[in-house]
C-alpha cells in the first residue's frame, strides 16, 4: 500500500524521484541520527530491495524505501517490552502508575468542555471489565478511583463495585498476617507476598 507521507520523504531526498542513491540514503540515515556509514546503507538496500537490478546498482526503489520505513526495524514500540523486563518484586508503592483523571472533559484539558457523559462511559468500563477474562499478565489489575463525593454517595460506588465485578474484586486482605511493607506485583515471591496474592491472578483491587 502507499504511504503519502513516506512518499513525500523518499522525493525530498531524491535528485530524480525515482531512487535513491547510496550516497541519498546516507543522507537520510544522518539526518535522522542513524548509522550513515556506507556499509550500513549497503546492508538496508540489500535487506528492503526487492528490485534485483537497484540491489546490483545500489540504489533504493521507492518501495523499497517503504519496506524499509515500515519494518520492524523503524518500529516505534521497543520489542523487549513485549515481556517482562522490569524487577515486579519490589512493593507496590515503588512503582510508578500511570493514571487518567479529568474524566468530565471531553477532549484536552484547556480547550475542552465539561460533561457528564464521559462519567457515562468510564461507569460502563466496569461492566467491560466484569465480563472479560484477564488473561494477558499474571498480575493483578488495579483500579485507581478519584473521586470528590460525598461519604454516603462513596458507599453508593462501593455497592455498584461489588454488584458489578462480584468475585472478581478484592475486597479485604487474603493473610490475616501483619505486613511490613506493601507486597510486591509478584506472585512468585516471599512468603508474605504469596499469601497476600494467593488466587489473585485475574482479580481487581480497589
Amino acid at each position: 500500500m502507499r504511504r503519502p507521507e513516506l512518499d513525500a520523504v523518499f522525493r525530498h531526498y531524491s535528485s530524480n524521484g525515482s531512487v535513491l542513491s547510496i550516497a541519498e540514503l546516507r543522507d537520510f540515515l544522518g539526518d535522522q541520527g542513524e548509522d550513515a556509514s556506507l556499509n550500513h546503507a549497503q546492508n538496508l538496500i540489500l535487506t528492503y530491495e526487492l528490485n534485483e537490478r537497484a540491489q546490483k546498482k545500489s540504489f533504493m526503489t521507492q518501495d523499497g524505501f517503504t519496506m524499509y520505513m515500515l519494518s520492524m526495524e523503524n518500529d516505534v514500540f521497543n520489542p523487549d517490552h513485549c515481556r517482562i523486563y522490569q524487577d515486579m518484586t519490589r512493593p507496590l508503592a515503588h512503582y510508578f502508575i500511570s493514571s487518567s483523571h479529568n474524566t468530565y472533559l471531553t477532549k484536552d484539558q484547556i480547550t475542552s468542555t465539561s460533561s457528564t457523559e464521559p462519567y457515562i462511559r468510564a461507569a460502563a468500563v466496569w461492566s467491560w471489565i466484569a465480563g472479560m477474562e484477564i488473561k494477558a499478565s499474571p498480575y493483578p489489575l488495579i483500579l485507581s478511583f478519584e473521586n470528590h463525593c460525598s461519604v454516603e454517595q462513596q458507599a453508593v460506588m462501593a455497592k455498584h463495585l461489588h454488584t458489578i465485578l462480584g468475585k472478581k474484586l478484592l475486597a479485604k486482605p487474603l493473610s490475616d498476617l501483619p505486613l511490613k511493607e506493601l507486597p510486591s506485583p509478584e506472585v512468585h515471591n516471599p512468603t508474605h507476598t504469596a499469601e497476600f496474592f494467593q488466587n489473585l491472578s485475574g482479580c481487581l483491587v480497589f
